[in-house]
């Protein structure tokens, strides 16, 4: 019997396994906006886009869902010169020029960078990155994205949460980042496991919204929809309007806070959002962590939209879903009818999850990368300890929904 099948037997039998879990720090790049396309014709409202042109964006959809199958072990390799190395050693935070081969696809002078603070900038141990296809040609994309973040999985010692975290908010219909499990070698030298993750940019909001025309805000630290928390939003795509958010900041703090937020940010699907990071057991996004979250002012009604980033503490054991940071929690946790309306949306949620087998998407997930895990030659913990941890997961992510449950009284 193999180490990770003896750990999982025995854990599977236990009463309570947990692992730690760590914060990560994490940063966000801005590209120049396109123009968009307008008709030839000023007299006509219809945009005529012409046939070329629609096979190209088919062809870029296409790209987008094959480099984001969550079934398939994907690679990225990375080629820098030792002279960039040392340059990235010096100074993570700088770009410099790379080629990045993506699923076989290759592309020259692309702008590569450390992520992470120490745990993802130590070039020794194994380093987060940070690739912007555009850093140097603005005309470089992949399937119409521009940038990728490779997530070390220093953080998770299942390897697996970040990736079934994502999958799972993805399945529900709420706008996520999507994540994917690769290998990657740089110069050709085994860097073993990391997730691929799209990064929330005006290229996200592109693929995950109707109307890709408003403002997309990232979330610092102390980041809230309140006065002072508003000033820790800082701008990534759109119209620099922050006159929005202290109009948000202003509403949430009012007597009647249901009816007077809900005409500047959509509670019901805050209310959603909220309840799948209940759902999933994450404690490390808003309203629980005030920052790793962003933030989208849609036009298509006018009110804002929460996004989650950095979902790799999920299925927490010491979560407690109503000990929340954000104002909005908090509010709508005092509101009896927002109250009402975070139980029985976490009660679809559950429903939702228990319908969606997650033992089973976590032991595929598991075994899909279970070669890769042997061999990684930059893991952070010993194997033995992947192997003890992913039979914890494993075990609680059956029992996760009649946890949240018993935690909410529902």
């Amino acid at each position: 019997m193999s180490l990770r099948v003896a750990a999982l037997a025995l854990c599977l039998g236990a009463a309570a396994c947990d692992e730690p879990d760590e914060e990560t720090e994490d940063d966000t790049g801005v590209a120049p906006e396109e123009d968009s396309l307008v008709p030839d014709d000023s007299d006509t409202t219809e945009v005529i886009v012409p046939p070329e042109d629609t096979a190209a964006a088919a062809r870029a959809a296409a790209e987008y869902q094959a480099l984001y199958d969550p079934d398939l072990l994907h690679s990225v390799a990375l080629t820098l010169t030792d002279a960039d190395i040392a340059a990235l050693s010096a100074d993570p935070t700088t770009y410099v020029p790379a080629t990045v081969t993506l699923d076989g696809q290759t592309f020259e002078q692309v702008g590569v960078r450390l992520r992470g603070g120490p745990d993802g900038e130590d070039w020794s141990a194994k380093p987060a990155f940070r690739i912007r296809l555009d850093a140097f040609d603005l005309d470089t994309d992949f399937a119409g994205l521009e940038r990728i973040v490779l997530d070390n999985l220093a953080d998770d010692p299942t390897q697996l949460r970040l990736v079934m975290a994502l999958k799972l908010l993805n399945d529900a219909g709420l706008p996520a980042p999507r994540a994917v499990f690769t290998t990657l070698q740089v110069n050709g030298e085994d860097f073993g496991l990391y997730v691929n993750v799209e990064e929330v940019d005006e290229r996200f909001v592109n693929h995950h919204f109707a109307d890709d025309g408003g403002t997309l805000w990232e979330a610092e630290d102390s980041a809230d929809f309140t006065a002072a928390g508003v000033n820790h939003l800082e701008w990534v795509a759109g119209d620099n309007l922050r006159t929005r958010l202290d109009d948000a900041a202003r509403l949430c703090a009012t007597e009647n806070f249901y009816d007077d937020t809900n005409t500047i940010i959509d509670l019901k699907q805050f209310v959603t959002y909220w309840s799948w990071t209940i759902a999933v057991g994450t404690t490390d996004s808003y309203p629980y962590d005030l920052n790793d979250f962003y933030t989208y002012d849609n036009p298509e009604d006018g009110r804002f939209e929460v996004i989650p980033w950095a979902l790799d503490e999920g299925w927490d054991t010491g979560m407690s879903w109503d000990a929340v940071s954000g104002t909005l929690g908090f509010r709508c946790r005092s509101d009896p009818d927002c109250f009402q309306q975070i139980k029985d949306a976490t009660t679809v949620a559950l429903t939702a999850i228990e319908a969606a087998d997650v033992p089973g998407q976590a032991q595929t997930a598991a075994d899909l990368v279970e070669a890769t895990v042997q061999t990684d030659p930059r893991r952070s913990v010993a194997l033995s300890e992947v192997w003890a941890a992913q039979a914890r997961f494993l075990s609680r992510v059956g029992t996760w929904p009649d946890r949240v449950r018993a935690d909410m009284g529902i």
